[in-house]
């Protein structure tokens, strides 16, 4: 369907035709994958008692935001609409349940093919390398991996994969501390490269640090390592640790000397950068693959089209309260 606003995020509308659609396929379920303070969240929402689904709503949003104004009264009746909210990680939950949505479930809904992302038969490199893919911006702390590499001392070489606006403060950075020699700045590269790029590293590094409007929502590259047998050092930042659990070594925010200390770890311990590599591939296997997240997936909307969670009956007015039910976990 045409919309205004294309690409602008939670602010894009559809133009005409929603209700005609819903009318004609008269679907059982619409899964919105949008914020409840998007446009288009909120049409879904007002349409749903004339089109009669059940309403899925999947949010990221892992930071307390309050709305006023427009926003707030199209985000309040949208999560009066919601019969099923899922969170794509434990706070993204949280807020959904703060703002009233009654049954929630955490499904991160980013996954990958394992097959693509898999160890390569060749050896690892001969100088310990720590690897960043993502971009280069300040909340994906990479200045701290450039000065927590600076401490390491020993043989060592860092590959940092990506594009942004931090890139010349970056380059400036590495050249105050003595590093072009070792540091490598790389050119984004399509996704299917990625994998390409992992198989030339021995660990990969994701020292995010949570902004004032920003914490790490999931970290995809953090599972492309895990499946490529990478170990991964990542901080508590966001999503983090529920994404790598204890198929990673995890410092806190901001603690450059804390991120030299794990890196030294693995560079002096091949026992231990084996045995976290394999732990990481175990992890995606069971939880981050297409197809494990497809099943469970199924399984949310089997739960709610089986009205093994409580659905709500519209309401024409803002003053009325939601009404009760059990928290569904599928």
């Amino acid at each position: 369907l045409p919309v205004v606003f294309p690409g602008r995020g939670g602010g894009y509308f559809f133009r005409g035709g929603l209700g005609s659609l819903l009318k004609d396929v008269r679907p059982d379920l619409v899964h919105v994958e949008e914020e409840p303070w998007s446009v288009s969240a909120f049409q879904f929402a007002a349409l749903k008692a004339r089109a009669g689904f059940r309403y899925l709503l999947f949010s990221w949003e892992n930071l307390r935001k309050d709305f006023h104004g427009l926003r707030g009264w199209m985000e309040r009746r949208t999560i009066r609409a919601v019969d099923l909210g899922i969170g794509g990680n434990e706070a993204a939950a949280r807020e959904m349940r703060r703002k009233g949505v009654e049954a929630v479930c955490v499904l991160p809904q980013l996954g990958l093919d394992p097959e693509r992302f898999r160890r390569g038969d060749g050896p690892r490199p001969g100088v310990f390398t720590i690897g960043y893919a993502g971009r280069l911006v300040p909340e994906k702390g990479v200045d701290l991996l450039l000065r927590a590499a600076a401490g390491l001392g020993g043989s060592w070489r860092l590959k940092l994969l990506g594009s942004g606006p931090e890139k010349k403060a970056l380059r400036a950075l590495a050249e105050e501390l003595g590093l072009p020699p070792r540091v490598e700045f790389l050119l984004a590269v399509d996704p299917p490269e990625v994998a390409d790029f992992l198989r030339g590293i021995d660990v990969l590094a994701l020292p995010s640090v949570t902004a004032e409007t920003w914490a790490e929502q999931f970290g995809h590259v953090l599972i492309e390592a895990m499946s490529t047998e990478v170990p991964v050092v990542a901080s508590r930042s966001g999503a983090i640790p529920e994404v790598v659990g204890d198929a990673g070594l995890l410092f806190p925010e901001g603690d450059v000397s804390a991120l030299t200390g794990v890196l030294a770890d693995l560079r002096e311990d091949a026992k231990l950068a084996e045995a976290l590599g394999a732990k990481g591939r175990k992890r995606v296997l069971e939880r981050y693959t297409w197809e494990r997240i497809a099943g469970r997936t199924l399984e949310v909307y089997r739960s709610l089209l089986n009205d093994e969670v409580p659905v709500r009956r519209s309401r024409t007015s803002e003053s009325e309260e939601p009404g009760s039910g059990e928290k569904a976990r599928p």
